[in-house]
């Protein structure tokens, strides 16, 4: 909810938020290569990751007791409501093709499962809410 006084004084409305949230994230991982034949190989990987938080920012949209659409025009920082740090635990399977001694292609199937709350302290006690941030990537690419 959100205290909206531009049409009513300390009218509370349920408030819509879209987030833009950025961070950048150290891996420590452990991965395992397996040769499957003579130019292919597999490989997984599993550890955990550090991440630290860059930006967060979102958008509001509500509805007034009247039932009119507002929506913010810009992007708020709301950066005191999130951890700085999160944990979580990485995972990743995947195959390489060597094309040359110096020259690979490879494919991987990432999965990122969170350990800690997106919300700091006060914000989770404040909502009763627990966001984590858990995603799975596909990783494609060249190396040596």
């Amino acid at each position: 909810y959100r205290i909206a006084p531009d049409f009513l004084e300390e009218a509370k409305v349920p408030v819509s938020r879209r987030f833009k949230r950025s961070y950048v994230e150290l891996p420590l991982k452990l991965k395992v290569k397996i040769g499957i034949l003579d130019s292919w190989s597999a490989d997984a990987e599993g550890g955990v990751g550090l991440s630290f938080n860059l930006s967060d920012k979102g958008k509001d949209t509500f509805k007034d007791p009247f039932n009119l659409s507002h929506q913010d025009a810009t992007y708020q920082d709301y950066g005191y409501q999130y951890r700085m740090f999160q944990t979580a635990l990485n995972f990743g399977l995947g195959v390489m093709y060597e094309i040359t001694n110096n020259f690979n292609v490879f494919a991987q199937i990432t999965v990122n499962n969170a350990l800690s709350n997106t919300f700091n302290k006060d914000m989770q006690l404040r909502t009763g809410s627990i966001i984590r941030t858990n995603f799975v990537g596909l990783e494609i690419g060249i190396c040596n």
